[in-house]
């Protein structure tokens, strides 16, 4: 059974009734007075009954007729406005209209005050429902003003995208907002319709999926770069153990860095919920160091056991989802017969003191301790992509070149994890905009290439790496504001350029002031150094403006293999 539905043209249609029944109306009407009137001007009333009877009977008709019509076009009238009700009520949609001062208007949906949490919308100032903040109604009024401009340049839409287009609730409740145009014959706008459509449930379930596709991309990282994985778990569970113990190395800069490090290295991990809570707990962390005494007062204490709570929780959520994948507890996949990395580098202890062959060891080494060293770096390549995606800009595939060297995996681990810092930095600090790029005469797609060679110095040998980007460069005026706001006194004003650039290795200094996810605490090189430092390596950076940046790292050989 299909219910007709109502047409323009039907309505139409019945206007010209009520039209057409009025102007009947008024014709009967002029007839009677004309009649009543015929004795005032010397005209005789008419005197024949037949013909005043037809005449009555006539207008009766034709007054009944009219009447017909009337509760026809009155029912139709209703039942359009009952169909508009269900309509604007059962769609789960908000309406209301605002006009140019921000006063809502008394014509809503009931759908309405349960999205925007308000029971009697009519009089309420729209900022009020969009819980728009103080400081930005002058803004939205400025933009409400040139909505109503009767000759502004932008078109309506244009002008709408700079009002709010999302409202969340201290319930949870998400409400997509979207505005129409309410204009008079001349074209001018008289009001704006405020649609509001529940989302709640549609972000919901994209959070879900989101969740789903990072804990697949946890998984396929986890495959590629398992040994990596490993120890960064390793690695939380000694934060989470340190936090236990609330000292005064908690405050400590080297505590900082390996949270910061640890923090990238799950971001890159796709353990984005786990970073999260680690840039909390990095956050307190910085403002301890930040302070006037660098002390655990019992505030902070709170803070440091909220923090450790919460990264425990999300690391016993990872461990929980990933054990059926990993095997059980202590990681080990079950079917497979593995011998841990520090039991090798115990049997090569082995060997070494029970004085074997020199050329016995050197064969262990290089089948079982060693792998090749583009293999490491290749993760940072995995790295890049995503974080470029994140930041809309364009970047081409890591370029390696150089010299395949072999070496132990377990000694660079720190320093691979650290190199996390430098992918932040690239993308975030030196690859411009493609826009910018662009105009600099630049592919559209920054350039990244690490290179790989042994060289002699001094008569001692050295691994040398040295990562270098096609990008901005590094401002050493930059450096040296940061500087002077860290440290006022210090020897670094009397440096030049090359010199001051290498305070952003030793000084924990950002030449970025907002603090992000990804940089800006200006940790992440301090951490790269160190960690060159832990293995008695050097590290270096070299830039020139607009044309990009080098780190190069120097490691003795000699700490590789033993």
């Amino acid at each position: 059974m299909s219910t007709a539905k109502p047409s323009a043209q039907q309505t139409l249609k019945q206007v010209e009734i009520i039209h057409t029944t009025l102007g009947g109306l008024s014709l009967m009407a002029l007839l009677l007075m004309v009649g009543l009137l015929l004795p005032a001007y010397g005209f005789n009333p008419m005197r024949s009954g037949e013909v005043a009877l037809v005449i009555t009977l006539v207008v009766c008709i034709g007054i009944a007729y009219l009447y017909r019509m009337n509760v026809r076009a009155h029912r139709i009238v209703l039942e359009h406005a009952r169909l508009s009700d269900v309509l604007m009520n059962s769609l789960g949609q908000g309406f209301l209209t605002f006009d140019s001062k921000g006063i809502c208007g008394p014509a809503y949906s009931q759908a309405s005050r349960l999205l925007l949490h308000c029971d009697d919308i009519a009089g309420k100032n729209i900022t009020d429902l969009l819980k728009i903040a103080s400081a930005d109604h002058a803004d939205f009024y400025e933009w409400l003003g040139i909505l109503f401009m009767p000759d502004h340049a932008l078109s309506f839409e244009d002008a709408a995208r700079f009002l709010p287009d999302q409202l969340v609730q201290d319930n949870g409740r998400i409400a997509e907002l979207t505005y129409r145009p309410v204009r008079d014959k001349q074209g001018h706008l008289l009001c704006i319709v405020l649609i509001a459509t529940d989302k709640t449930q549609e972000k919901e379930a994209q959070k879900r999926a989101d969740s789903e596709r990072q804990f697949v991309a946890m998984v396929c990282s986890i495959f590629a770069e398992k040994q990596s994985f490993m120890l960064i778990l390793s690695e939380i569970k000694l934060i989470i153990d340190r936090l236990v113990r609330v000292d005064s190395s908690l405050a400590s800069a080297e505590f900082f860095r390996d949270v910061h490090t640890i923090k990238g290295a799950a971001m890159h991990f796709k353990m984005e919920a786990l970073g999260e809570k680690l840039h909390e707990l990095e956050s307190t962390l910085r403002d301890v160091q930040l302070g006037d005494v660098h002390v655990i007062t019992d505030a902070v204490q709170e803070k440091l056991a909220q923090h450790r709570a919460d990264v425990q929780l999300e690391f016993g959520r990872i461990q929980k989802a990933l054990r059926p994948i990993l095997g059980d507890e202590d990681g080990r996949i079950q079917g497979i017969v593995e011998v841990d990395e520090e039991s090798l580098y115990q049997f090569g202890e082995l060997l070494k003191q029970n004085n074997v062959a020199p050329h016995i060891y050197y064969a262990y080494q290089s089948n079982l301790l060693s792998v090749p060293l583009f293999t490491l770096l290749k993760s940072l390549d995995r790295q890049m992509q995503p974080i470029a995606e994140k930041l809309e800009k364009k970047i081409k595939p890591i370029i390696f070149k150089g010299e395949a060297l072999r070496m132990p995996a377990k000694p660079l681990q720190y320093l691979l994890m650290s190199f996390t810092h430098v992918v932040h930095n690239i993308i975030d600090h030196g690859i411009e905009s493609p826009i910018t790029r662009m105009a600099k005469g630049k592919d559209a797609y920054g350039q990244v290439t690490i290179s790989v060679k042994s060289i002699i110095d001094n008569g001692r040998k050295w691994i040398e790496i040295t990562i270098a980007d096609d990008g901005a460069g590094i401002d050493p005026n930059r450096v040296r504001q940061k500087l002077a706001s860290a440290d006022p006194e210090g020897n670094w004003r009397f440096d030049d350029d090359q010199h001051i650039i290498q305070h952003l290795l030793t000084h924990d200094v950002s030449t970025r002031d907002e603090v992000s996810m990804l940089s800006g605490r200006g940790a992440g090189m301090s951490a790269v150094y160190q960690a060159v430092l832990r293995l008695n390596g050097q590290a270096e950076l070299r830039s020139e403006m607009h044309k990009g940046t080098q780190l190069i790292i120097r490691l003795p050989e000699i700490h590789l293999t033993a």
